[in-house]
């Protein structure tokens, strides 16, 4: 990989992160207007911003699934199907299945269950709020720290 593709890839690894709470202190600062329109709202520019990066996550998985063969990874397509059912659940979960971005009233059912008045589940109960967060942050750390451990032991082990 050239140098400067891996420069830009490690800018936007350790920018978007750092740079995020800088973000939402200058809305802030900016009064509670601009923080209402940047951050807070359900319609806000950080909320879309995230349901657009899950679209582009969902997006490439079922790409990958759709395209490439993964017969030299017998345990890939599993893991990509339930990374694709996985960020889908989150994707119309953060979007409220598309309630503000079309701009439709919650059925019946969601506004006398849902605490929030919003059409999604994580806002009815802890079995579809908690515990999806309980699976992210287990997947984050088998994927994003225990497989590129098992991954670079056997290469030092054994070099």
């Amino acid at each position: 990989m050239p140098t400067s593709s891996r420069t830009t890839d490690l800018l936007i690894i350790w920018a978007a992160p750092l740079l995020a709470p800088v973000f939402i202190l200058l809305a802030w600062a900016a009064g509670p207007e601009a923080f209402e329109i940047l951050i807070a709202s359900d319609t806000s520019v950080f909320e879309h911003a995230v349901g657009f990066v899950l679209l582009l996550a969902l997006l490439m998985g079922v790409y990958i699934l759709a395209t490439r063969d993964l017969k030299p990874f017998p345990g890939l397509r599993p893991w990509l199907i339930a990374w694709c059912l996985g960020v889908g659940y989150f994707l119309g979960e953060d979007m409220n299945w598309g309630q503000h971005l079309f701009g439709w009233q919650s059925p019946d059912f969601f506004l006398e269950n849902n605490k929030e008045l919003e059409t999604n589940l994580h806002n009815m109960s802890s079995v579809f709020n908690q515990w999806p967060r309980m699976i992210v942050r287990l997947w984050v750390f088998v994927a994003g720290f225990l497989v590129p451990l098992a991954w670079a032991w056997p290469r030092r082990a054994t070099a």
